[in-house]
């Protein structure tokens, strides 16, 4: 494998395809489905992967590595329109991914994590002295909840807008409601 390292990362690239291919069709992704949809045997997905549930491990490991790097801000440079710009930049990168992980066919986990992930950026723009933790929590939940569905959404319909009309469209909504 480490010979080719360009054909080694393209296979490796075509299982991780196949897999989120055919669970974006709704359908279990298993070892097999995958190495037939890749157009590969077994033996080569097991080069690469114990598992299944190691190949999305191995993805969301890299995505969530991208949006914490993405989401490492100086204090003074946290505000909406720097975390939004963040997650629409991780969604160019890993949008086809995040869309399925994100969307009907997605893991739960996944959104938890990413939740977890942008959480105390979102308690710190959101959060106020004079809320209770209830209301702030709430306040959080819906706004993690609200942008990552906004995003996933925006990708879906396969970008119908740029990412800056995106970013001041969100800060909108965020700023003054949605009517």
């Amino acid at each position: 494998m480490k010979k080719q390292p360009e054909l080694t990362a393209m296979t490796r690239q075509t299982l991780i395809d196949a897999f989120f291919h055919i669970t974006a069709e709704g359908k279990k992704a298993t070892v097999g489905a995958v190495t037939e949809r890749a157009g590969y045997n077994r033996c080569t997905f097991y080069r690469y992967f114990v598992d299944t549930e190691q190949l999305l491990s191995e993805v969301e490991t890299e995505i969530c590595d991208a949006f914490e790097k993405a989401l490492t801000l100086p204090s003074s440079a946290i505000s909406p329109p720097e975390i939004i710009s963040s997650l629409v930049g991780i969604y160019q990168q890993y949008g086809d991914y995040l869309s399925i992980l994100l969307g009907e066919h997605g893991d739960t986990r996944f959104v938890s994590k990413m939740k977890a992930m942008i959480h105390p950026m979102a308690h710190q723009l959101f959060t106020t002295n004079s809320q209770s933790n209830i209301a702030a929590a709430l306040k959080e939940e819906f706004v993690l909840s609200a942008v990552l569905a906004t995003v996933t959404k925006w990708y879906e319909m396969k970008q119908p807008i740029s990412i800056s009309e995106l970013g001041r469209l969100v800060m909108n909504i965020l700023q003054y409601g949605i009517l």
